[in-house]
């Protein structure tokens, strides 16, 4: 079961950045019923697994477990979507924690290659900020703007519920029903506007040098949203370059050519226009060709 919230990074505003991931890490910290813990221990009692992500567009919360312990979960993920109380003590232990999951990153070369990369292929959409913030955005939040950020969102008609399982339907209503019949619609949500990209005239190309014993190289292409009638063609074409040891990205550059050690191709196709790369590992060394060479073999066959 999951519930999906209708907000992510991209629907932040200057002085929020980083907000929708902080929600994602408190909204588990204890409600008026549950203290600091009990959450988790309660899901992981009846042998299930509960946890949250953040992207752009939507921050989701999930639990997993047996279908005879559903109104356990249904319990546990509608009483934290409600209720949950952001203890101003265990919110400052979080922001600590998210600044270190910051400064993690910071050392991740393949973690600064995607967060340069959407940097440069986005000028002026939020798609170009990382989802999680930057040390200074998460530095400066107060538990005010947690609070407020939660009770402008985190409504009833900016949520949907999934549920995936062995169930008895009408069961299954009826005690989402019981669980959330307090739950007070808020106001309507309206159509959200974001900043559009201009179109790129010319490429972009940034080298950044750091403390990594690989080359890590990566290059993207503006593509369509989830929703455009090309978006199953591209899904497609990631799967036949790129996955599996047979697949032709592989096959040529890694296994024939021994040019990189590790290649992958992805189609990011978010709320809004995505990406559409190819990435790269590879050593440096005299006998190798450079990354000009394998990229242009890699687009190449892309093409």
């Amino acid at each position: 079961m999951a519930l999906w919230v209708r907000v992510g990074s991209a629907d932040e505003k200057e002085g929020q950045f980083g907000l929708a991931h902080v929600q994602e890490h408190m909204l588990f910290k204890g409600t008026n019923r549950r203290g600091v813990g009990q959450i988790a221990r309660e899901i992981e009692a009846a042998g299930g697994e509960i946890n949250a992500f953040t992207s752009f567009d939507h921050t989701c919360y999930y639990a997993t477990l047996s279908s005879r312990f559903f109104e356990t979960g249904i319990d546990v993920l509608a009483d934290a979507i409600q209720n949950s109380t952001f203890d101003a003590e265990e919110m400052d232990k979080e922001l600590e924690v998210i600044l270190e999951e910051v400064r993690r990153g910071e050392d991740s070369p393949r973690t600064v290659l995607m967060h340069r990369l959407f940097d440069l292929t986005y000028t002026n959409h939020p798609y170009g900020r990382p989802v999680i913030g930057t040390p200074e955005s998460v530095s400066a939040l107060t538990r005010e703007d947690i609070l407020g950020f939660y009770r402008h969102w985190y409504i009833p008609n900016n949520v949907t519920l999934v549920i995936v399982g062995d169930l008895d339907v009408d069961r299954a209503k009826a005690a989402i029903e019981e669980k959330l019949a307090g739950w007070k619609r808020g106001p309507e949500m309206g159509t959200r506007v974001r900043p559009a990209e201009p179109e790129q005239t010319q490429m972009r190309v940034d080298v950044y040098g750091g403390n990594a014993t690989e080359v890590h190289v990566s290059t993207a292409f503006h593509v369509p949203h989830m929703t455009h009638q090309d978006a199953p063609a591209l899904d497609v074409l990631r799967l036949l370059l790129s996955y599996g040891e047979t697949s032709p990205l592989v096959e040529r550059l890694d296994r024939e050519l021994e040019w990189v050690n590790d290649i992958s191709a992805g189609a990011y196709m978010p709320r809004d226009p995505g990406v559409f790369f190819v990435g790269f590992d590879y050593q440096p060394n005299d006998d190798h060709p450079g990354a000009a060479a394998v990229l242009g073999e890699s687009l190449r066959m892309c093409t």
